[in-house]
């Protein structure tokens, strides 16, 4: 189930939880890109250990509108999806 886009305390430590944030690193990221910011990081965060997530999924999940903010963050950090052969999985 993809999250709504209000943003309240629930939503906000859900999408911390899922970008393995802590409280001081979210309220920063916050402070300097807004709720975007926490999205995008939370669907990174799914995007590279989940593979059945995509980045358009991803996106969706977290409910990031702008997929390309996800794909720039995911290409300027380097991170790589999980594959199914993984052995980490």
């Amino acid at each position: 189930m993809a999250m709504n886009r209000f943003n309240n305390d629930a939503d906000f430590k859900h999408l911390c939880d899922l970008a393995h944030l802590a409280a001081v690193q979210a309220l920063t990221i916050m402070r300097e890109e807004g709720m975007v910011g926490i999205r995008v990081r939370a669907a990174a965060s799914l995007y590279q250990t989940d593979p059945a997530m995509d980045t358009g999924d991803a996106a969706e999940f977290v409910g990031l509108r702008n997929r390309g903010l996800l794909v720039q963050y995911i290409l300027d950090h380097h991170i790589a999806p999980i594959t199914p052969n993984d052995p980490e999985i």
